[in-house]
């Protein structure tokens, strides 16, 4: 009969590790978007300059 209350415990404690672990999975997802983000940003900055070079270059 001790094997209940004992289940029960570990069903709780593996249903909370379950929760922590889908707002962690959300936490890693938000920072990731934001580097995508910034990456494009960058990206897009780099295509310009490099653009305004190449202009500058045959002007």
């Amino acid at each position: 009969m001790i094997f209940m209350p004992l289940f029960s415990i570990i069903l709780s404690i593996q249903s909370d590790n379950i929760e922590n672990g889908d707002e962690l999975n959300d936490n890693c997802n938000n920072e990731r978007n934001k580097m995508m983000s910034k990456k494009k940003a960058d990206n897009h900055i780099h295509r310009c300059c490099n653009e305004i070079l190449i202009c500058t270059l045959f002007e």
